[in-house]
């Protein structure tokens, strides 16, 4: 029999291990991958002529700093970009690690398979400001809510999307209260009006690149199987809820509200993506905060459901890659 000390030396190894492999695919990513989109473009000719002036704060600050050391070259540039890939997929890991290091290794597997491709070989900074907004839910949703506010505000520097994780307080406030029902009513009647009201000319006069997705948005669409299956894993959340965790709970609604709010912007479909794709995340994170106990019981066959629409999303999503030819496009 393995004991408690054994097992936390498990999973400290394992935890390790992944960072190692992290940093594997990463370089494999770059050796064999890229350039996998016109992302890489857009950064690399940015970073060769010094025109980051479009990007956020985080970014421009790192870059800045990056090329007191370093020449404006593409070779530079992909040192730069295994840096930021390396660190944005391992903050991840380690956020998973914190919220149930049971569950790292199907983590792991299940986020390399969904995101990876999109987050750690394209979208830079996103993907780093995405990192430090799922590691505050972990620190808010445990009381520590100076550390969650700060890795969101880091968040928001790499890029300004990170901003919607301000609401995992209001999430934290209602999970606090047991006020399930209410927040459920009032983030649905929030969506209905979002989704009335909505004007994509607003989000100019936010974010100058705001306006090129907009230009961009008859491009995009959601594909209804994809949506399907994001649906099936609210629901069977919402049947286990009341037998998980505080966390687990507040993961799930936290989802939920990002869920609806992605519906609600439909009308702007490469922002409700984009917001879709930060909820799916959470939906990951949320389905590994869950833990299958020894014994058979209805909600095991809950939860047992729950990682097989996941491992469906993720597998699906990974096809989706390799066989379009924008990765944002879901039809």
């Amino acid at each position: 029999m393995i004991n408690r000390k054994d097992n936390h030396l498990y999973y400290i190894l394992s935890y390790f291990f992944l960072i190692q492999l992290s940093f594997v695919l990463v370089i494999l990513s770059v050796n064999f991958l890229f350039p996998f989109s016109g992302d890489y473009f857009n950064y690399i000719s940015e970073f060769i002529t010094g025109g980051t002036g479009r990007f956020e704060l985080g970014y421009r600050t790192v870059t800045s700093i990056y090329t007191l050391i370093v020449s404006r070259t593409e070779s530079s540039f992909l040192y730069l970009w295994v840096l930021f890939a390396f660190f944005s997929i391992n903050i991840k890991i380690y956020a998973a690690y914190l919220i149930n290091k049971k569950t790292i290794f199907s983590f792991f597997i299940c986020y390399v398979i969904y995101a990876f491709l999109l987050h750690e070989t394209n979208q830079i900074r996103a993907s780093l400001g995405l990192s430090f907004s799922l590691l505050s839910m972990y620190y808010i949703f445990n009381n520590s809510n100076k550390k969650g506010f700060v890795l969101i505000v880091l968040g928001c520097l790499f890029h300004s999307s990170m901003c919607l994780f301000l609401s995992v307080f209001v999430v934290k406030y209602f999970i606090d209260r047991s006020l399930y029902k209410l927040f459920v009513i009032l983030t649905s009647l929030l969506s209905l009006f979002i989704y009335i009201v909505f004007d994509p000319n607003l989000l100019g006069g936010i974010n100058p690149l705001m306006m090129v997705y907009s230009s961009a948005s008859l491009d995009y669409s959601f594909n209804l199987y994809y949506l399907l299956v994001l649906t099936a894993i609210l629901f069977f959340g919402m049947l286990v809820f009341n037998s998980i965790s505080k966390l687990s709970q507040s993961l799930c609604f936290f989802y939920l509200l990002l869920f609806l709010l992605a519906i609600s912007l439909s009308t702007f479909p490469i922002i409700a993506v984009r917001v879709m794709d930060i909820a799916t995340v959470v939906a990951i994170y949320f389905v590994h905060s869950v833990t299958l106990k020894m014994k058979f019981s209805i909600r095991n066959i809950m939860v047992i459901n729950l990682y097989i629409f996941i491992y469906v999303l993720c597998v699906s999503r990974s096809y989706i890659f390799f066989t379009t030819d924008t990765i944002y496009r879901f039809n």
